[in-house]
């Protein structure tokens, strides 16, 4: 979880990281997105918006903050359903790939080519005073993800209580936790509390 935030971005990919905005704390499902100031908050910490678009945006489309919100959450739910049978090895089905594709026919931004350090790059500027180009910038996310990743690294944290993915981008692909702040610290806790235990009946049993 990064600083200053309640939101986890863990996921190395922009699509990961917004399907991982519902999570579970003890047993229960939290919503992090509760409203449409949530959303513009995540466009914020995720760096897609800077804080005085997130405010412009809060201020233009308060009126229909509700439905772009209630479509976010519809989005989400199909890119969270898509990044779990990833993760499981099954393949992507048509609704999925229709849902991202409505999404990125939204997309009102336009390419430039601009100078860098090693010569030219080509990058995208999205309008982000339209809030929808938040949800746009999640689908060019997925697709790239779908197009040039690795499927198979798509994984999910191994701490059977915790709901979050993530696209495993170690040397040796051996990651298995959210974060090892979080869910590796308290699986090495666990371990060592059962490697004590077990060390004190053997030694109780002498």
């Amino acid at each position: 979880m990064t600083e200053a935030t309640k939101f986890y971005f863990v996921g190395n990919k922009l699509g990961i990281d917004f399907a991982n905005t519902k999570i579970a704390v003890n047993g229960k499902q939290i919503e992090l997105l509760e409203q449409f100031s949530d959303l513009a908050a995540w466009a914020l910490s995720a760096g897609l918006i800077s804080a005085e678009e997130a405010d412009e945006s809060l201020g233009n489309w308060k009126e229909s903050g509700q439905s772009i919100l209630g479509h976010a959450l519809n989005f989400r739910a199909v890119i969270h359903e898509m990044i779990v049978g990833l993760a499981s090895g099954a393949s992507v089905d048509d609704e999925a790939l229709d849902s991202i594709n409505d999404q990125l026919k939204l997309n009102n931004g336009n390419t430039e080519i601009v100078r860098s350090e090693t010569g030219f790059e080509k990058v995208h500027r999205a309008d982000y005073r339209d809030p929808e180009q938040i949800l746009t910038a999640v689908a060019e996310s997925v697709a790239d993800l779908l197009a040039y990743g690795d499927l198979s690294l798509i994984r999910k944290c191994e701490n059977p209580e915790c709901v979050l993915y993530f696209y495993d981008t170690t040397k040796n692909h051996k990651r298995r936790w959210c974060s090892m702040a979080a869910c590796g610290n308290r699986a090495k806790a666990r371990a060592f509390y059962q490697r004590s235990k077990q060390t004190k009946d053997v030694a109780g049993q002498v």
